[in-house]
């Protein structure tokens, strides 16, 4: 016979350990507090598969229940202090223009994500592998490192903007290079254009009042930096 408190509750086994929870209600509860404080060891999420089940007065299990737990990664620090901010640019991401970075898989897809401060990637997939034959009760969640290319467009997305004064004029001298003035003294915008079919904007703080675009590039001046442009 088996002793009374063995057959209250549920019991729960895993891997390598079985536990007993006298006081869960449903083997849900019980596998809760079984996996309770589990975290991914890895960049992605994972599958813990365990077995709930109740004892008889001669110690037959009935009741027997499969539960698993997906557990996902922590999520990455970001650049500086900044929260992450996924996106999905079709310049980095590809896949179709209406729909950037998403695959179909299954009876699921298969999402890329790019961080616009860090560049790192975000993956989701809604048809992963369970590792028991199945697939996961919740999409799987992967953290990947940002790249050249994801790095080089965070860059560009969080530029200063300046807002542009009448119409780009071509450089004279220069070849896919052209010039407007903005709404702030001195401040003039260098357009260049990359036979890739990328642009590129430099902000500019001349030294003449008298610059017009029509000059072409200043005779002084000071790079401000890569920045972003609006217009009036």
């Amino acid at each position: 016979m088996t002793d009374i408190e063995s057959t209250t509750g549920w019991w729960v086994e895993g891997d390598q350990e079985m536990e007993h929870y006298p006081h869960a209600q449903t083997a849900d509860e019980a596998a809760s507090d079984f996996f309770s404080g589990l975290t991914s060891e890895r960049d992605r999420s994972e599958v813990y598969p365990a077995a709930a089940f109740r004892l008889d007065d001669h110690g037959c299990q009935y009741d027997y229940t499969d539960v698993t737990l997906v557990v996902h990664p922590d999520v990455p620090p970001c650049s500086g202090e900044h929260d992450h901010d996924w996106q999905s640019p079709h310049e980095v991401l590809g896949g179709i223009k209406e729909n950037p970075g998403v695959w179909g898989k299954g009876g699921g897809v298969v999402c890329r994500e790019v961080c616009s401060y860090c560049g790192r990637y975000r993956i989701t997939d809604t048809w992963a592998d369970d590792g028991q034959g199945g697939v996961m009760s919740e999409p799987c969640i992967t953290y990947e490192d940002a790249n050249d290319e994801s790095q080089a467009w965070a860059e560009r997305q969080h530029l200063p903007v300046y807002t542009r004064r009448g119409e780009w004029v071509d450089d004279p001298d220069g070849f896919r290079v052209s010039f407007a003035v903005t709404t702030q003294d001195r401040i003039v915008l260098q357009r260049d254009d990359h036979l890739d079919g990328s642009v590129v904007y430099t902000a500019l703080e001349v030294e003449s009042e008298d610059y017009l675009p029509e000059h072409g590039e200043p005779d002084e001046y000071t790079t401000i930096g890569e920045c972003a442009v609006t217009n009036i």
